[in-house]
Order: C-alpha cells, then sequence, then structure tokens
C-alpha cells in the first residue's frame, strides 16, 4: 500500500486517482497521522459506493475470481478524447463532493481541495486551447 501526505494528495490528485483506478490502495496522511484510505471503486469497504459514471472501473477482482475489467476506453478521435476525459473529471469532482457531508473536518477539507482540482480539470478541458 502506497502512502501520500495530504499535499502530495492535492497537488497529483489526478495520478493518485489513476493508481487507485488501476487497483492500488492508497493511505493518505494530514500532519503524520492516517486520515484516509482510498480505495479502488468496487473493493470491500466500509464506506459508501462509488457512483457509476465514466471514469468507474471495476476495480480489483476477489481473490480467485475473474479478472477485473477497466472502465470504457478513451476514445481515440481526438475531441471525442478530451469530451470523455472532461466527463470523467466532472464525475470524480461530483464524487468527492457528495462525501463532503459524511466525511470528518480534515478528511472534508482535502476532498474539496481535490474536487475543486478536478472541476478546474473539467473546465480547462471544456475550451482546450484557450486556457
Amino acid at each position: 500500500m502506497r502512502t501520500v501526505t495530504h499535499r502530495e494528495m492535492r497537488n497529483q490528485s489526478g495520478d493518485i486517482l489513476r493508481h487507485v483506478a488501476d487497483g492500488e490502495t492508497i493511505q493518505v496522511t494530514n500532519n503524520g497521522q492516517v486520515a484516509a484510505l482510498i480505495v479502488p471503486a468496487g473493493a470491500a469497504s466500509a464506506g459508501p459506493a462509488a457512483p457509476a459514471g465514466p471514469s468507474a472501473s471495476a476495480g480489483p477482482s476477489a481473490p480467485g475470481g475473474p479478472p477485473a475489467q477497466r472502465g470504457p476506453a478513451v476514445p481515440a478521435e481526438p475531441a471525442a478524447a478530451v469530451a470523455f476525459l472532461r466527463a470523467a473529471e466532472q464525475h470524480v469532482s461530483d464524487a468527492l463532493l457528495s462525501q463532503l457531508g459524511l466525511a470528518p473536518a480534515s478528511l472534508a477539507q482535502l476532498l474539496a481541495s481535490i474536487s475543486a482540482s478536478e472541476a478546474t480539470h473539467a473546465a480547462f478541458l471544456q475550451s482546450p486551447g484557450k486556457a
């Protein structure tokens, strides 16, 4: 299990969430204390299930079970790929925002920060070349 700091999560959220989507569990620390575990969608957890959307994946397979399936492939055509990625970024932002009321204050702050980052990515992808 990989461990990242709150700052690393904020600054590298896209990369870290891709690792999680690929089946890796990430432990996030805040001031040296474990604040959160980020597990792939579909992995056994005590928290609420992740909503389905363009960036959702099946997560890792259970031991002895069938291999995990990835989410939909990014379209080959550039304009469609940008639209797909924008929708995925917005989905992640919305999913994080939906968890704010359920999280302790320090985790809610982290979720809000990451959600804002994802929403910013989505906004940049809305109008490529104008950033």
